[in-house]
């Protein structure tokens, strides 16, 4: 079990104008990343499809403790696999073009991890309506991307700058001071001409107290962001 608690908080980003095209061109690429992965995903999903005859689909649909194959459609099995992230992302990592490489590497990674957790609700039938991924659109209002190597240095966000870059890195000013906690993987969104980042922070399970239950109920206005109880500081994390 994990030593802390995730709690996510979002903030309105102020970068300058150079940091606003890093920005812009890493949602750019990020859509660029997720809709190659799709396409190579759905290709492989066809092709399986069309390669497996009807006795190996048959066996398929049943649960893995009671399937039997052959040798020869063991075989068949191993020539055409299920696609899977890692699969589609080391296919894209071979194929990269030149300019690809002015980008994080981070940044094709997570957009295909993100779309097998995609793939994988859609099987698994985590909501009701959860439907099949969709290629991206660059004319969708909400734009992002993700970084697992952003970092908050002396309370400004710093985006992970590609090797061999020599253009000038700027931090950028968030909309609150931020926690001093360890953060994880954030999230970077663009709507209307305006920044974002939610910032999943690791704190430590030490840090809370479990109180004991007093049977009372305490109301809290929505726009409340802190508020003290029973000597007891509670934050309450707003979404945008």
């Amino acid at each position: 079990m994990p030593e802390y608690y995730i709690k996510t908080k979002s903030y309105e980003l102020f970068p300058n104008k150079q940091m606003k095209a890093v920005f812009d061109r890493n949602c750019d690429y990020r859509r660029f990343c997720w809709n190659e992965a799709l396409a190579l995903w759905n290709d492989e999903y066809d092709i399986r499809q069309l390669m497996l005859d009807k006795e190996i689909k048959a066996e398929l649909r049943k649960p893995k403790s009671q399937r039997k194959f052959t040798a020869e459609q063991e075989e068949m099995l191993a020539s055409y696999p299920s696609p899977n992230w890692k699969a589609i992302r080391n296919k894209l990592v071979a194929e990269k073009e030149d300019w690809q490489f002015s980008y994080s590497a981070h940044l094709l990674q997570l957009a295909v991890q993100d779309l097998g957790k995609a793939w994988q609700n859609f099987f698994n039938k985590a909501q009701k309506d959860w439907g099949k991924p969709k290629f991206k659109s660059k004319r969708a209002p909400k734009q992002g991307f993700k970084s697992d190597q952003a970092r908050i240095v002396n309370g400004k966000l710093v985006l992970e700058k590609p090797q061999g870059l020599k253009a000038n890195w700027q931090p950028i000013k968030l909309s609150e001071k931020p926690f001093d906690y360890p953060t994880g993987t954030m999230s970077f969104y663009r709507v209307r001409d305006r920044y974002y980042v939610a910032i999943p922070y690791k704190i430590p399970k030490d840090r809370f107290e479990v109180k004991k239950k007093t049977g009372k109920a305490t109301g809290v206005d929505i726009k409340v962001a802190h508020f003290n109880y029973e000597d007891v500081s509670f934050l309450i994390f707003l979404s945008l």
